[in-house]
């Protein structure tokens, strides 16, 4: 009898092999699969000396058309000057959604503000462009002055 209680045992051993353990605690379901990193945008591009020659900010803008003449803002590839004895020296621009990142230096009537980054985003529908950040409290929008 000892015996047959033995090849009981054994067999009741055997069968368990390879059964999940049964616990309190809830199942862990396996880990997922490693999942690629989401590639991290690009950096802006830095627009080199001869690309800023051609940015299309380059112009002569103005806050109304009767201005252009009179009260223009002046950009070119390395700057702004606009009214009221505004100056800007762009030390670089890139590439940005819907137009320019610019980190600028910039004076108002002469004395020297501190280095100031300038957002210039262009309006489509308007043809213009919106001038944010550096010396300027609020956006200017200006419109390209023609000619």
């Amino acid at each position: 009898m000892p015996r047959k209680i033995s090849l009981f045992l054994a067999c009741a051993v055997l069968a368990g092999c390879g059964q999940p353990v049964s616990s309190s605690e809830p199942q862990k379901p396996p880990a997922a699969a490693a999942q690629p990193a989401a590639a991290a945008p690009a950096p802006p591009r830095t627009l080199s000396a001869d690309e800023r020659k051609a940015a299309r900010y380059v112009g002569r803008w103005s806050e109304a058309t009767a201005t252009c003449a009179t009260a223009p803002w002046i950009f070119t590839a390395d700057g702004l000057s606009a009214p009221d004895e505004v100056t800007c020296d762009f030390d670089s621009v890139a590439e940005a959604p819907g137009g320019y990142d610019v980190a600028a230096a910039c004076a108002s009537k002469g004395a020297p503000t501190p280095a100031k980054a300038l957002s210039l985003r262009f309006v489509e529908a308007a043809k213009g462009v919106l001038v944010e950040g550096g010396p300027f409290p609020a956006p200017v929008g200006l419109i390209h002055c023609e000619g």
